[in-house]
């Protein structure tokens, strides 16, 4: 496999693994913060692999494809799961 293969597997597992871990938050800002911190200290990692590629090269090629899976399982878990932060209230007027 070539290097950018390897790059959208490893960011697409992650991003799958962190979208279920944001699930387990009633808080939105420990839900962005989770995937963050995630995907920062995956780069740093991934900056010592990939030795020969330059760091901006690395970022397109990994934050884009580690968000929008992220984001996908985000949401979709929120849709199918009982999460507070997910759940919509239904405010009725009172007479």
């Amino acid at each position: 496999m070539i290097l950018e293969q390897k790059l959208a597997f490893i960011y697409t597992a992650l991003g799958i693994i962190s979208g279920f871990i944001s699930t387990l938050f009633s808080s939105l800002q420990f839900a962005l913060i989770v995937p963050t911190v995630i995907y920062l200290i995956s780069f740093v990692f991934l900056v010592r692999f990939c030795k020969h590629k330059k760091i901006s090269w690395l970022i397109f090629n990994s934050i884009f494809v580690f968000f929008l899976i992220w984001l996908m399982v985000w949401i979709f878990t929120c849709n199918l799961g009982d999460n507070s932060l997910c759940k919509r209230e239904v405010i009725t007027p009172t007479s």
